[in-house]
């Protein structure tokens, strides 16, 4: 990805996208289609909505950041249940918790300085 051109928040939806898939990689065989599918595809979804977010006017930038804000949620829960489910080893749970952690913080912000500028009615 060209740094110049991207947002932090989308270089963070990235590495969550690429870190999930390397722990999906990871799981027993057969709860890969399942949970595992479920997971890289709520990942790329965020990645999706965000980048399609970038480009929207304000009312449209609102509706893709509350479905990426949906999604950063399901993920969460998907992660933990992985976890609880001893699909996902705690160090690689934590890890993941961190950039969850952090990419909730950057959507808030912007979700915020778009209710100021006007978005969210």
């Amino acid at each position: 990805m060209r740094k110049e051109l991207s947002l932090p928040i989308i270089d963070i939806a990235y590495k969550l996208a690429f870190e999930c898939n390397k722990a999906v990689v990871k799981f027993p065989r057969h709860q890969r289609p399942g949970i595992g599918r479920r997971i890289e595809e709520t990942a790329l979804n965020f990645l999706d909505n965000l980048t399609r977010a970038r480009y929207l006017n304000s009312t449209e930038k609102t509706t893709a950041l509350t479905e990426a804000s949906h999604y950063l949620d399901t993920l969460r829960l998907l992660m933990r249940l992985s976890s609880d489910l001893e699909y996902l080893p705690i160090k690689k749970y934590a890890e993941l918790a961190r950039i969850l952690i952090e990419a909730g913080r950057m959507l808030g912000g912007w979700q915020k300085s778009q209710k100021q500028s006007g978005g969210y009615k």
